[in-house]
């Protein structure tokens, strides 16, 4: 899957696993290849962590939240905080 993280510094692209966040809306899932469509409120001071396809993960800190909008094969990640 293509993730796309967007801040107010700039924009990266990753491919990735699955995705795994802490939202406003309903709690915390893992969002994998084929997940239904959606957009929700990212959880402040909680962590997003992904599974890149090399097998590594890494992780991104929120500090002030933003959106995650979900599609078949493709999550952008907008982040309020740089």
């Amino acid at each position: 899957m293509e993730l796309t993280i967007v801040r107010p510094s700039g924009k990266e692209t990753r491919t990735i696993v699955w995705l795994d966040v802490d939202t406003d809306d309903v709690g915390n899932f893992v969002i994998k290849r084929e997940h239904a469509p959606m957009v929700l409120a990212i959880a402040q001071h909680k962590p997003i962590t992904v599974l890149l396809t090399s097998g590594k993960q890494e992780n991104f800190p929120v500090k002030h939240g933003g959106f995650v909008h979900i599609e078949r094969e493709k999550i952008t990640l907008i982040l309020h905080d740089a």
